[in-house]
């Protein structure tokens, strides 16, 4: 499930900026070891109409900033 409905301008789990988000009710499997778009996904658990929702903020490389200790947006050690 995808909703661009709400967005922030900038990643609420570590404050970088991100490629995209999408949204999701049900079991999903995350695997970034082989991603050529993305270097790391961002969780945040958020309220639905009848259920919990989980978001995903989708993170490149230069976003992630995986070149130095800690994220982009100063957030994560």
């Amino acid at each position: 499930m995808s909703n661009t409905e709400d967005e922030p301008v900038r990643c609420p789990v570590c404050g970088a900026e991100f490629e995209g988000v999408s949204i999701h009710d049900e079991g999903l499997v995350v695997q970034l070891r082989d991603s050529d778009q993305f270097d790391r996904l961002c969780f945040q658990p958020v309220e639905g109409e009848h259920r919990p929702l989980l978001r995903f903020f989708q993170h490149t490389a230069a976003q992630a900033g995986t070149g130095e200790p800690g994220s982009a947006g100063g957030r994560i050690p």
